[in-house]
């Protein structure tokens, strides 16, 4: 626990800066960089950059509960993207599992992450801060695959075409 002792005496200034800076940097803690990739996508799904930069803030904010339930979103609306018709998570990464749209280990780190938002909501079972970096590492990793990636393969055949 953080004991910040508060100055009343105003000659002792320095002192109070130096336990705000303590606080600041305690409770404030800078924020984890966003992927300038999926904020500058126009293929990526306006509500999933929404739910990635308030997952990424959540972390930094070390809310690391809701940061493990905002990974479990994503992937839920992932999974809507691609119209995953079935009820519950499981099955809707089942299902683009199926239809080839995630790969066997892709699908094995979706359900370890759905696993860690289920936890933290039924369970009050709060992941590490380290664990939860890389899940969004990895669903950084997943959004430019399947969002990023065909769109600069787009722009890169366009841009070889034009010189014809």
């Amino acid at each position: 626990m953080l004991n910040i002792r508060l100055n009343k005496n105003p000659n002792n200034y320095n002192d109070e800066l130096i336990e705000t800076q303590v606080y600041q940097d305690n409770y404030f803690p800078e924020h984890l960089k966003t992927n300038p990739k999926i904020l500058d996508s126009t293929t990526i799904p306006k509500i999933i950059k929404e739910l990635y930069t308030e997952t990424l803030s959540l972390v930094s904010k070390k809310m690391f509960r809701f940061a493990a339930l905002g990974l479990r979103i994503i992937i839920e609306e992932i999974s809507k993207h691609f119209g995953a018709k079935k009820f519950n998570l499981q099955n809707k990464i089942d299902e683009l599992h199926k239809e080839n749209k995630i790969s066997d280990s892709e699908k094995n780190v979706l359900e370890t992450l759905k696993n860690f938002g289920d936890d933290a909501a039924h369970n009050n079972i709060i992941q590490p801060e380290l664990i939860l970096r890389s899940g969004i590492e990895i669903v950084e990793s997943l959004l430019i695959k399947i969002f990023v990636f065909d769109e600069q393969k787009e722009n890169l055949l366009n841009s070889v075409t034009k010189k014809d």
